[in-house]
């Protein structure tokens, strides 16, 4: 049998995955990078390895599959919003460039 703080921990990583699926997708879809910083995430994604790294050695399987789902996120993120960098949606665009389209943007 599976020990309750197994599945809790499990359901903890599900939960973890799917707050990166909103961010991802967003980045993909609308080609958009407004208010993600990739030093922040560069820094998240060796940290998110590091921790992994010593879930691996300790053979912790929640943690394992924890590491692995924020590096994947992680490299992602960092990938996407190098590729849309300084690309804005029409939600998120800057009012100073908003102004110059004729858009709707977000007020700065």
């Amino acid at each position: 049998m599976v020990p309750v703080s197994e599945v809790a921990g499990f359901a903890g990583v599900s939960l973890a995955g799917g707050a990166y699926v909103p961010q991802i997708t967003h980045l993909i879809r609308a080609h958009c990078s407004a208010g993600i910083s990739r030093i922040a995430f560069a820094v998240w994604f060796v940290s998110s390895l590091l921790v992994a790294t010593r879930a691996v050695a300790v053979r912790d399987g929640v943690f394992i599959v924890l590491g692995v789902v924020q590096v994947v996120a992680t490299i992602l993120i960092c990938i996407f919003a190098a590729i849309y960098k300084d690309s804005y949606c029409e939600i998120h665009l800057p009012r100073r460039l908003a102004s110059l389209t004729g858009l709707p943007g977000e007020q700065v």
